[in-house]
Order: C-alpha cells, then sequence, then structure tokens
C-alpha cells in the first residue's frame, strides 16, 4: 500500500499545464515538525494534481494557502552529470483546504503553458 497524508502551506502559487488536452497542476507545500523543544524542520514536497480539479482549485490554491493532501508517494531517479538524484513527490488523490488565502491578483484560467 502506498498512502501520504501531510498537510502545510504553499510556497508558490500552484502552476498550471495543459498537456494534450490534460490538464496538470503542481505546487510545493512546506511541513513543519517540531523536533525538539527549541528546533523545527521544515520539509518541502512537490504535488501534482490532474484533471477538473485543477482548474475547480486554480483560485484556491495559492501562495500562503494552508492544505491537508492524501495520495501517493512518487519517486524517480534521474541520471544528471554528476550521478543520479533522486526526486520524492505526491501524485494528490484528495484535497482540504485548510486555510483560504486571498490570491494578489486575478489567474488567467485561458494562459495554461501548452505542451
Amino acid at each position: 500500500m502506498n498512502n501520504l497524508t501531510i498537510n502545510g502551506n504553499l510556497v508558490r502559487d500552484m502552476e498550471i499545464k495543459d498537456v494534450k488536452g490534460l490538464l496538470i497542476g503542481e505546487f510545493t507545500i512546506a511541513n513543519n515538525q517540531r523536533v525538539s523543544k527549541d528546533k523545527e524542520e521544515t520539509t518541502f514536497l512537490k504535488c501534482t494534481l490532474f484533471g477538473a480539479r485543477v482548474e475547480a482549485l486554480e483560485k484556491f490554491l495559492v501562495k500562503g494557502a494552508k492544505v491537508l493532501v492524501t495520495g501517493r508517494l512518487s519517486i524517480a531517479n534521474v541520471e544528471s552529470e554528476d550521478g543520479y538524484k533522486t526526486y520524492v513527490s505526491c501524485i494528490v488523490n484528495d484535497l482540504e483546504i485548510e486555510k483560504f488565502v486571498q490570491a494578489e491578483e486575478p489567474k488567467k484560467s485561458s494562459k495554461y503553458k501548452k505542451r
């Protein structure tokens, strides 16, 4: 079984791509965890959302919004010039917005990056 549940704040607005008619939304959340009385650690996790939910959630998934994400862990090993790099991300199955944030500027739904 591959289940992941994590909460955190978006570090920037969701980026949307249109790949052959499929909308893909990518965003990164920062999760803070207390490791001792005086110290916190922050983990950054890239999350990917697909389909109609991308457009429906576009105006809500903005920098500073607090979300609870449930999904599956995705690990990719990519060969680079200096060896292999490992990337960990979450493929989103379910998302709950815990704190709404007003977007700084209106989103333009019709201008997705085409691939």
